[in-house]
C-alpha cells in the first residue's frame, strides 16, 4: 500500500510540474523612443516596451521571450530588427498573471533619412517555452503588438512640414559683406538644383539664381547698402539667413 501511495504521489507531482499553462501575452505600450534621431551615417535609439501577462497562469523562469521592433512608412517597412527575424531572450523571473515588465535595450541601424519623415514604430512580442514547462502557445496575436507614430529626423534635425523654414542650415560670409556674399547650404540632395533668391526688407526680389551645389557666391555690386534675406529652396525645404551689405 505504501508503495502504491508513493507511486501516486510521484505521479501527481510530475503532473503538477508539467501542468499546462495558458498565457495571454501583450504589448501594452511603447514608452521609448518617442522619435528617432540620426547621424550622417546611422540611427541609434533606446527602447522601453511595456509587456503584460494577461493570462491566468504565470510565465515562469525557463520560458522564452521573443520580440521584434520595426519601422514603416505607410505600407513600406523601413527596417525590422533583427533583420526581419525575432530576438530571443530568456525569462529570468516569474511573471504572475496581471503583472507587467519593461523590455529595454538599444538598437542601431546603418541607415538615416535624407528628409525627416513621419514613421510608425511597431513593437511585437510573444512568449513560448523551449523546455517542458507546459506553456501552451498562443494562437491569437491580436494584442501582441503596439504601434506609435513619430518623426524620424534627418541629421540636420529638420521638421517634416513643407512649410518649415530652416534658419540653421544656411551660412553666409562675410557678414557684413562689401564685395561678395558666400553662401553655403547643407542640401538634402545635392544632385537636385536649388533656387537661390535675395530679397530686401520690403519683400522685393533683387537677385535670383539656380545653383546645383552646396555653395554660391553673390556679387553685391548691384545691391544697395542694407539688410537682405537670402533663401535657398531645395525641393520642399527652404533655408534662410540674413546678411548686411555695406
Amino acid at each position: 500500500m505504501k508503495k502504491v501511495l508513493l507511486t501516486l504521489a510521484l505521479a501527481l507531482t510530475a503532473g503538477f510540474s508539467h501542468a499546462q499553462r495558458v498565457v495571454d501575452w501583450s504589448v501594452e505600450s511603447i514608452v521609448a523612443p518617442t522619435s528617432l534621431t540620426s547621424t550622417a551615417s546611422s540611427t541609434s535609439f533606446l527602447y522601453d516596451i511595456v509587456l503584460k501577462n494577461n493570462g491566468t497562469d504565470k510565465v515562469l523562469i525557463g520560458d522564452t521571450l521573443g520580440y521584434q521592433i520595426s519601422a514603416s512608412q505607410g505600407a513600406t517597412v523601413i527596417f525590422a530588427l533583427p533583420n526581419g527575424g525575432v530576438y530571443i531572450r530568456p525569462i529570468t523571473k516569474d511573471i504572475a498573471a496581471g503583472d507587467t515588465i519593461h523590455l529595454t535595450g538599444a538598437f542601431s541601424v546603418g541607415i538615416r533619412p535624407n528628409l525627416s519623415v513621419n514613421i510608425t514604430l511597431r513593437a511585437f512580442s510573444q512568449v513560448f517555452n523551449r523546455t517542458p514547462t507546459g506553456l501552451i502557445p498562443e494562437t491569437s496575436f491580436t494584442n501582441n503588438s503596439k504601434t506609435r507614430d513619430m518623426v524620424w529626423y534627418n541629421p540636420q534635425g529638420w521638421g517634416v512640414s513643407v512649410a518649415d523654414v530652416y534658419t540653421n542650415n544656411l551660412s553666409v560670409s562675410p557678414n557684413p559683406a562689401t564685395d561678395v556674399v558666400n553662401v553655403k547650404v547643407n542640401l538634402v540632395d545635392p544632385s537636385k538644383a536649388s533656387e537661390l533668391t535675395v530679397t530686401d526688407m520690403t519683400g522685393r526680389v533683387v537677385y535670383t539664381e539656380t545653383i546645383t551645389g552646396s555653395v554660391a557666391t553673390i556679387s553685391t555690386e548691384a545691391l544697395e547698402s542694407g539688410i537682405y534675406i537670402i533663401n535657398v529652396k531645395n525641393g520642399d525645404l527652404t533655408s534662410t539667413s540674413k546678411v548686411t551689405v555695406k
